[in-house]
């Protein structure tokens, strides 16, 4: 009976019970707990120590309470010898029973939760840490733990935890972190003796731990169980969302546990498995998670705690993408065969042998010509681009597709190609050649010339092949034919000699052999100056081959039809003329062959095209810009490659505009010299590895969209990357040496994190939100802007965050909010500043420490003094009120979340400059200064306020508001706060201790009611209007040690309680001043029984109307003939000054106050001597007079009582 929370045996009221040869330890409260009427025999138990039961019992084991009888037999009563254990008690650090304590490696106590022994805990951030040592090898150990954890995580997921060992994680250990949960070590785990025990953080702020049992036990099974995975095997390629992994498991032992591990390259993560059956087998279904390369892994532990080994894994890959179709597929009838014979060919998949490379084979379909369904004819391997059909039938017309199949058996198909026939080619008798081509055409550039033609009729459909030959003479002698192919219409010819004439001829051929007549071009000439002139429309498939094309007038592509620029080609504009593109542009370039749009005066590439003067060059906007319209295909448009230069002319706004919803991938080009923005996105696009500088407005402009920008340079535009709504992701950029933003979001969208980027240059970083703000682990390099700052706008934040030193947060609007379960961590030196009426609310944790010497900053964005001029307007110095505060909630972990070092300065516009709603957040060492309101408010919370300076403040230094808890006040510097150092309203009770106040108009320390607080010591409240109003319970006498004296009203204020300890009202002097003057104000006070109220020579007690003083213990008002002691009204001014400081000489009426009333007071000890008591009594009855005794005898001498 072992290892419980409370009591191994409880027996309540009249139950009975015998207890023998139990081993009973290791139970937190008792062991046997006789709490109920009979007597419990506990006779011959292991108690967990030799000495026996403690509790009760003369031991140190397992306590015995109550009823019990454990010495029934002759000796001691007890077993001598049992089962080794150790409990250790987590949260103060306490062990007990045989086994060695451990050690704490890492772990911070504490008892948010609670004292008890499942209450309190050790924690840490990333693992709390065990080391236990001289633990025999040959022994086995149960390992208990119990968790509690209430920490309100809810909005990430929960709080859970692992544990492990230094040889790995422990199998079956990922729990919610609250809980009693049971393992078996491994003995490998403590082969050396050593063993480490750590609780590693899963999810949540923290790992916890309250209480650990180590517990022997017999000795048993030590082989591990054997586990195996059955299905995927080894490189399969999986598809579809779910996947049932299947495998066995064996061992002589019960199975306590099977896992499965799924490797994605970044860690094996355990999941148990779905279905473990009797026979060993198991199954786990796993959704598959994004495409790529995994290892599998399986897991067994064994009721031993045996866990079998890793072994090296299955390695799968997650395959739902088809592989890429086939392209270019060509069918032909067999050449010079006798029929029933059909050749394909085609380009292979682009995952063949690159790519994703997982193409298995090629599956080839026909179907007859009128016919909806295709059967398979035949099929070949990956890395085959040919097939023969030899099962066709002569003369019948067919259709072909191919099946790219991949290794995951995911398909995809090539276009259809056909009409297609099978013909005999050598008893048919053909001696016919296809029809010739028609329009065959040449664009003459610089070294080449392109043919583009409209193919062959081919009405026997027997062409196979495309014949070209080139004339240098005229025509009078050809060279050798070049083949094409059969399906190409159109052959750029490069490597001519400029100022050379050339003829080009092209003929057919079809299968028997037959070669038409052909068709011829004129003579051209290529030339280093070749232009041709385009505008209007492009309304069918177009290629731009080569040379220089000069588009004199606004150009549009029809929707339906695609451009092709081949790489080389150089595109040229006109002044303020564009192209529209409705259908599709394909513009591809090479390496150090990019196809180039540029301005109609550039002369640095395709010589001067428009005539005008030798060498000009472009300018900014000398052209409009490339247009793309909604109905472009994604899929096919695509700019790579490519050089733009001076576009973005007036009314443009980018050189490149992507309307809404196209998202044209646009990779490896340069955008340069815009008179605009650089490129305008407007829908989701990959823009990746450009170089896009010079621009007049913004490198990228993105508009409304989930683009990716990576990979990009963006330097000298006026912002590097804008986004005007949306959430792109923004990735390993640079942002270098833009005269504004380096990054800029307009509308407050971002909340994807910027990663890897480097921001350098600039006039400003970057602008963003909370929710996507940069921290120290996300890669980006920001150094040597201008203003080297992050601005955000507040909005809520849902990931853990670090922030480094080495930028300024400016926070240019909004409330930043740390949600509930988010843990942010600021370094030493950073500054924080705030926009008008902006602010930070923390519902999670904020660990802000900086030191001694490298403060955290919270302030204005007017505060030129740290982090420079944030806002960009020249010196300034913030002002109170500049913005509004830190809140801190209710749900904010306290444990984690404290500010050390800071420095808030200039907010407080609503509240305070820091705000404590139910949240005790320690605040020590830290500057609260220039706040509008408070400096510090304190709604029902009670944290630590240590050895700050807290100064300058609109109202109070610190504001308590309601709740009945006790916050710690301790050596602070309260310095020139407008009206009150300390203010405490209703009913909170704190430690006021070794501070210091000055200069506050009104009261040093300021208590709103009458309630029991602690006496204030060891404080200085001088400079002040007042120094002080507090409770009678918590006047301080001479040896509190407080400093009183000077303050420009040297009165102390009373709020009336019952006081329960001795008091000495003195007359106090400091600063060639003295105080002699103690106000009663709001309520009566009474001096308890038992304790002394003694007033000293030359003491005035001024009481405000219908108050009175009780006395149940002693009065001793002793003056002197030449210092008398004065009780009056607090009107009287006769008797130290102006107390009410309504600047005028007061003579009260009489009974203004009600006056001294003794009551059940000891007789013969209370005296009044050489006192004044005047105006009391309000009233004629006797118990209204001005001193009444109610069987009190007193003595008074010398005294005058008057105006009663």
């Amino acid at each position: 009976m072992y290892a419980n929370e409370l009591d191994g045996f409880l027996f309540a009221s009249t139950a009975q019970g015998s207890i023998s040869g139990v081993e009973i330890f290791g139970n937190v409260r008792s062991g046997v707990n006789g709490s109920g009427t009979q007597t419990i025999v506990a006779e011959d138990n292991w108690w967990g120590s030799p000495d026996g039961p403690g509790g009760i019992g003369p031991g140190t084991g397992d306590a015995v309470l109550g009823n019990v009888d454990y010495e029934v037999l002759i000796g001691d009563g007890w077993l001598a010898d049992g089962s080794e254990f150790g409990y250790f008690n987590a949260g103060p650090n306490s062990s007990v029973g045989s086994l060695p304590a451990p050690v704490v490696v890492s772990g911070i106590p504490t008892t948010e939760w609670g004292t008890g022994a499942n209450r309190s805990a050790l924690y840490d951030l990333d693992q709390v840490s065990l080391d236990y040592s001289a633990l025999a090898t040959d022994q086995r150990y149960d390992l208990f733990v119990n968790y509690y954890n209430a920490d309100n995580t809810s909005s990430i997921g929960g709080n859970t935890q692992h544990l492990s060992t230094s040889v790995g994680d422990i199998a079956n250990s990922q729990r919610s972190a609250s809980g009693l949960h049971r393992f078996v070590l491994p003995l490998s785990t403590y082969s050396d003796g050593n063993l480490q025990i750590n609780i590693v953080r899963d999810n949540g702020y923290r790992a916890v731990l309250q209480q650990l049992w180590l517990v022997g036990r017999a000795a048993g099974d030590d082989v591990a169980p054997v586990v195996g995975i059955t299905q995927p095997a080894a490189d399969d390629h999986l598809s579809g969302s779910v996947f049932e992994v299947q495998g066995t498991v064996t061992d002589s032992s019960a199975i306590a546990g099977v896992e499965v591990g799924v490797d994605d390259g970044n860690g094996i993560s355990w999941r148990p498995v779905s279905a473990l059956n009797n026979d060993g087998s198991w199954s786990y279904q796993w959704s598959l998670p994004n495409d790529g390369s995994y290892t599998l892994h399986g897991r067994a532990t064994d009721s031993e705690g045996n866990s079998s080994l890793l072994g090296a894994g299955i390695a799968v890959t997650v395959n739902n993408d088809a592989a890429a179709a086939v392209m270019e597929l060509v069918a032909s009838d067999t050449v010079a065969d006798n029929g029933s014979s059909i050749d394909l060919l085609w380009t292979l998949s682009a995952d063949d042998g690159a790519g994703a490379d997982d193409v298995e084979s090629y599956q080839v379909e026909r179907r007859t010509i009128g016919e909806a369904n295709f059967i398979n004819v035949g099929s070949v391997l990956a890395g085959n681009s040919s097939f023969v059909d030899s099962s066709a039938v002569d003369t019948v017309a067919y259709e072909y597709r191919v099946i790219t199949r991949d290794l995951a058996a995911n398909e995809s198909s090539s276009a259809i190609y056909g009409p297609i026939v099978s013909l005999d080619n050598l008893g048919g008798g053909d001696t016919q050649a296809p029809e010739d081509v028609t329009g065959l055409s040449t664009t003459v550039g610089n070294q080449s010339v392109a043919l583009n033609w409209t193919r062959s009729a081919d009405t026997q459909l027997d062409l196979v092949d495309q014949l070209l030959s080139i004339s240098t003479d005229g025509g009078s002698s050809w060279g050798s034919d070049i083949s094409l192919g059969k399906l190409v219409a159109n052959n750029l010819q490069s490597g001519l000699t400029n100022g050379q004439s050339y003829r080009f001829r092209l003929r057919v051929q079809d299968s028997t052999g037959n070669i038409s007549v052909g068709v011829q071009t004129a003579d051209v000439v290529p030339s280093a100056t070749a232009s041709t002139s385009v505008s209007g429309t492009i309304g069918s498939d177009t290629i731009w081959e080569t040379g220089v094309y000069f588009v004199t007038g606004n150009l549009t592509i029809n929707a339906g039809a695609t451009l092709t620029i081949n790489p080389g080609v150089i595109v040229k504009l006109a002044s303020g003329i564009g192209i529209t593109i409705n259908g599709d542009l394909v513009a591809v370039g090479a390496p150090g062959n990019e196809i180039i749009f540029t301005s109609y005066r550039d002369d640095s590439v395709g010589g001067n095209t428009n005539g005008g003067a030798t060498d000009e060059s472009g300018a900014p906007g000398d052209w409009y810009r490339l247009l793309f319209n909604s109905g472009v295909n994604a899929a096919v448009s695509r700019l790579t490659n490519v050089d733009m230069r001076y576009g973005g002319s007036s009314g443009a706004s980018a050189s490149i505009y992507l309307n809404t919803g196209v998202g044209v991938p646009i990779t490896d080009s340069s955008i340069r010299f815009s008179g605009a923005n650089g490129l305008h996105v407007r829908g989701s696009a990959q823009i990746t590895g450009n170089t896009i500088e010079d621009s007049t407005n913004a490198g990228i402009y993105s508009n409304n969209n989930a683009s990716v920008f990576s990979g990009n340079t963006l330097r000298r535009n006026q912002n590097g990357l804008y986004i005007d709504f949306g959430n792109p992701t923004i990735s390993d950029n640079r942002l270098q040496d833009n005269n504004n933003y380096g990054l800029y979001d307009q509308r407050a969208s971002i909340t994807k994190v910027p990663t890897g980027n480097t921001i350098t240059g600039n006039g400003v970083a970057a602008r963003v939100t909370f929710a996507g703000l940069p921290g120290m682990n996300d890669g980006n390099l920001i150094s040597a802007n201008t203003r080297n700052q992050i601005e955000f706008y507040g909005n809520t934040l849902n990931r853990n965050l670090e922030l480094a030193a080495d930028v300024v947060y400016y926070q240019v609007s909004g409330t930043a909010t740390i949600n509930t379960g988010i843990n942010v961590q600021l370094s030493p030196g950073l500054v924080w500043k705030f926009a008008n009426n902006a602010g930070l609310t923390i519902n999670g944790a904020l660990g802000a420490f900086g030191e001694s010497s490298n403060k955290i900053y919270f302030t204005s964005y007017r505060d030129d003094s740290v982090g420079g001029d944030s806002n960009g307007n020249g010196p300034s110095v913030g002002q109170a009120g500049d913005w509004r505060n830190l809140q801190f909630n209710d749900s904010v972990v306290d444990s984690l979340t404290s500010l050390d070092y800071v420095e808030v300065r200039y907010g407080g516009s609503s509240t305070a400059g820091i705000y404590l709603n139910r949240a005790n957040v320690d605040i020590t060492n830290s500057v609260i200064r220039d706040n509008a309101n408070q400096g510090v408010y304190l709604q029902a919370s009670y944290p630590l306020i240590e050895n700050n300076t807290i100064r300058n403040n609109a109202s109070s230094g610190v504001y308590l508001n309601s709740g009945s808890g006790q916050p710690q006040i301790l050596n602070n510097q309260f310095i020139d706060n407008a009206t009150y150092g300390i203010y405490s309203r209703f009913d909170m009770r704190p430690i006021i201790d070794g501070n210091t106040v000055t200069g506050s108009s009104s009261w040093g320390v300021y208590f709103f009611s009458g309630y029991n607080v602690p006496v204030l010591q060891n404080n200085t409240l001088t400079g002040n209007g007042y120094p002080m109003i507090v409770p009678a319970s918590s006047l301080p006498n001479a040896a509190d040690n407080n400093l009183l004296v000077p303050n420009r009203y040297n009165v102390i204020g009373i709020r009336g309680n019952t006081r329960s300890t001795d008091l000495q009202l003195s007359v106090l002097s400091g600063g060639g001043e003295s105080l002699s003057v103690y106000h009663l104000y709001s309520a009566s006070w009474t001096q308890a029984t038992g304790t002394t109220l003694t007033l000293d020579p030359g003491i005035k007690l001024k009481v405000s109307g219908n108050l009175r003083l009780t006395i149940q213990g002693t009065l001793s008002a002793v003056g002197t003939a030449t210092d008398r002691i004065v009780l009056t009204s607090f009107l009287d001014d006769s008797a130290g000054g102006d107390t009410n400081n309504n600047g005028s000489a007061n003579y009260p009426s009489s009974g203004n106050w009600q006056g001294i009333y003794f009551d059940g007071a000891p007789d013969n000890v209370s005296v009044l001597d050489y006192v004044d008591l005047r105006y009391a009594g309000n009233g004629s009855s006797s118990g209204q007079a001005a001193l009444y005794s109610n069987n009190t005898d007193l003595t008074i001498s010398n005294s005058v009582i008057s105006q009663s």
